[in-house]
């Protein structure tokens, strides 16, 4: 476990750092995962909801019943401006609606906003993903294929299927503690062992 002293407010680093070796993931050995974890078809074809059809009632219920004091902790970002090396294409924000330059006499102004974004910027949001997401050799989840994606949208698979259910029991797992880190850095990946010691540490 590293050990980090602060002292003019500076943050040293007593332990060096356990980062796991380099990894290289071949297009075979991709492929080989990828038949392996092969999970269509489990919920029917017509299916466009894959582990979401997981989230019954009966678990969101059970989730509910789970809740002791009522913290929330949020895992969004917040909207992303600023122009940066991790933010080289920044959301566009600015208001559509002040008040009223004329000087009217209405005591009433209606404040608005116009958001513009590219969602997986680097840093510049935070979003849940599509099956529709990712296409392999020309198909996406369940053999759609791949040119049902349009440049207005997706035909199947769009996130709309999220709909009404995203809540349930969620599991917090603090990744970089159990390999002796403060924190992640940039190409940190994690390997099975490292989900497992982060999971056996929040018991």
């Amino acid at each position: 476990m590293n050990r980090a002293l602060v002292a003019s407010g500076t943050l040293v680093i007593v332990d060096a750092p356990q980062h796991p070796p380099e990894v290289t993931v071949t297009a075979v050995h991709f492929s080989e995962l990828f038949a392996g974890l092969w999970a269509c078809g489990r919920s029917g074809w017509a299916d466009e909801r894959g582990a979401r059809n997981s989230v019954t009632c009966e678990r969101v219920a059970a989730a509910t019943r789970l809740v002791r004091n009522g913290v929330t902790v949020t895992f969004s970002l917040p909207l992303n401006t600023d122009p940066a090396l991790r933010n080289p294409v920044p959301a566009d924000h600015h208001m559509t609606a002040q008040e009223d330059p004329d000087g009217a006499d209405d005591p009433v102004d209606f404040e608005k906003d116009y958001v513009g974004l590219g969602i997986h910027n680097d840093d510049g949001d935070s979003h849940v993903d599509a099956l529709c997401h990712v296409a392999y050799r020309g198909v996406l989840y369940h053999d759609r294929p791949e040119r049902s994606l349009a440049a207005d949208g997706a035909v199947v698979m769009s996130v709309e299927v999220i709909d009404d259910r995203l809540v349930g029991r969620r599991v917090r797992l603090d990744i970089p503690r159990p390999r002796g880190l403060l924190w992640l850095q940039p190409g940190d990946y994690e390997l099975a062992e490292h989900l497992e010691a982060a999971g056996r540490a929040t018991r």
